[in-house]
């Protein structure tokens, strides 16, 4: 179906898959599904390519040009749209400053770390994201997500984040009043938590899941993200 030089579209796409593929999956989900996410972005890649390549061999009457042309042009199409999006996606809400700044998410405020950056979140479930060196890395990253939780309370959220290799902390954790409890994992990358949060509100779960890279040490600006926490008035109903 495919002439030998296919194989150079097929190249650059993986090349630019392992340059910008992670990094963009990074800043698109959540830390532990980063992996998933960028391995479903080049299967899928790679299988409409091969779709259109297919369609286009058959209408071509088994033209191999026909078919290799049509990879080459979906795969090109599919690089250049994931590096563009990757170098414009999350655009700053805020620079990094050299002091905190106090920045509110609707439910709750807290001080952004000195030298990390507020971006827009890329998916329903953050409702809030800071990264650190995004332009380099990004060699950390804060995230915070909100809503309905299956377990019934902190600690067992807390305990299925920390799974066999990680532990919850005996002493429960207090955002700004309300008890809480706290995982912490033997991460290394951005993939997994190295740190997460877990306190229930109303009728919602809180996660403040904290995770570094390339041996960067997150602990300081995760901890004070959780002393400057603040919950805003609860709405009349």
């Amino acid at each position: 179906m495919l002439a030998w030089w296919g194989i150079f579209p097929v190249i650059a796409f993986a090349v630019a898959q392992v340059a910008f593929g992670f990094s963009r999956a990074k800043l698109r989900t959540s830390p532990d599904n980063v992996f998933s996410y960028w391995l479903a972005s080049v299967f899928v890649g790679l299988l409409l390519a091969t779709l259109v390549a297919w369609i286009a061999y058959r209408i071509g009457k088994k033209s191999q040009l026909a078919g290799t042309v049509a990879l080459t042009v979906v795969l090109m199409l599919a690089t250049t749209d994931l590096v563009s999006t990757t170098k414009s996606s999350s655009p700053p809400v805020a620079p990094p400053s050299a002091k905190p700044r106090m920045a509110t998410f609707g439910e709750f405020k807290f001080e952004i770390p000195a030298g990390w950056t507020q971006v827009r979140p890329t998916d329903k479930k953050a409702n809030a994201v800071l990264v650190l060196n995004p332009e380099t890395g990004p060699d950390g990253m804060l995230r915070i997500e909100v809503g309905r939780l299956k377990e019934p309370t902190p600690r067992k959220v807390a305990a299925a984040f920390a799974g066999d290799d990680g532990r919850v902390l005996d002493e429960p954790i207090s955002l700004d009043g309300i008890e809480g409890a706290l995982a912490e994992m033997p991460s290394t990358d951005l993939g997994r938590p190295r740190f997460c949060a877990v306190v229930f509100r109303e009728d919602n779960g809180y996660l403040i899941m904290a995770a570094g890279a390339n041996e960067y040490d997150i602990s300081e600006a995760f901890e004070h993200v959780l002393k400057t926490w603040q919950w805003s008035p609860r709405r009349s109903r």
